[in-house]
C-alpha cells in the first residue's frame, strides 16, 4: 500500500501541480529500477507538457547519464549505498506512519 502511495505522489509532481521531487521521492526513485525507468520512458515523452519542474529536469537527465554510463552506484559505492537505503527505508516507514495517522 505504502509503495502505491508514493508512486502516486511521485505522479502528481510530475502532473497537473507540478512540484520537486521530496529528497525521499528521490532516493526511491533511485532505488526502484522499475518505477525509474518508467519515469525515464515518461519523461521521454512527456517533458515538453509543462508538467516538470526545473529541478525534476535536472534529475530526470541526472538519471537518463546514468542509465547511459551503466548503474548508478557503482561497486565501490556500494556500502554507502547500502547505508543510506537503509536510512531511506527508515524514513519511509517514518512517512507512512505520518500517512496513516493523517488519514485516521
Amino acid at each position: 500500500m505504502f509503495n502505491q502511495s508514493i508512486h502516486d505522489a511521485i505522479s502528481i509532481a510530475c502532473g497537473e501541480y507540478p512540484r520537486n521531487f521530496t529528497e525521499i521521492e528521490k532516493q526511491y526513485i533511485l532505488h526502484d529500477p522499475v518505477l525509474r525507468n518508467e519515469l525515464l520512458a515518461w519523461f521521454g515523452t512527456a517533458l515538453s507538457n509543462g508538467y516538470w519542474t526545473k529541478a525534476n529536469i535536472e534529475f530526470m537527465k541526472s538519471l537518463q547519464l546514468n542509465s547511459t554510463q551503466g548503474n548508478a552506484c557503482g561497486s565501490s559505492d556500494d556500502s554507502r549505498a547500502q547505508a543510506q537505503l537503509k536510512a531511506n527505508q527508515k524514513n519511509i516507514r517514518s512517512l507512512r506512519d505520518k500517512i496513516r495517522l493523517a488519514a485516521s
